[in-house]
């Protein structure tokens, strides 16, 4: 796995969600980077590691990316991986319905 800055892994994710539009799927993990010794460090504010892949197997055209964030950044990015998330899912967006409600509606007049 390819350890990449926030903004090298937003032009990869895209890019993964643009492959995924025409067939395959993209997996997204987020996680609490683990601490050596949690007693000691409970109040530090905590780094997060993103991870973005197709989900191929090893060698066989797998593509996949991750980031660190730290938690002062992790505001600005996390605005900024749900824009790119709802541009890269079209598919998930809401239909209007307005039009099949205003026919249905014709239909029982």
């Amino acid at each position: 796995m390819k350890q990449v800055d926030n903004k090298e892994f937003f032009k990869k994710l895209q890019k993964l969600l643009e492959l995924s539009n025409e067939k395959g799927s993209v997996y997204l993990v987020q996680k609490q980077l683990p601490l050596a010794d949690l007693e000691e460090e409970e109040n530090l504010p905590r780094s997060l590691i993103f991870r973005a892949s197709n989900g191929a197997p090893k060698g066989k055209g797998r593509i996949s990316v991750s980031t660190i964030v730290t938690s002062d950044d992790l505001p600005q990015f996390w605005t900024e991986y749900a824009e790119i998330l709802k541009k890269g899912t079209p598919g998930l967006l809401k239909k209007d319905k307005r039009k099949k409600k205003e026919k249905k509606d014709k239909k029982l007049s």
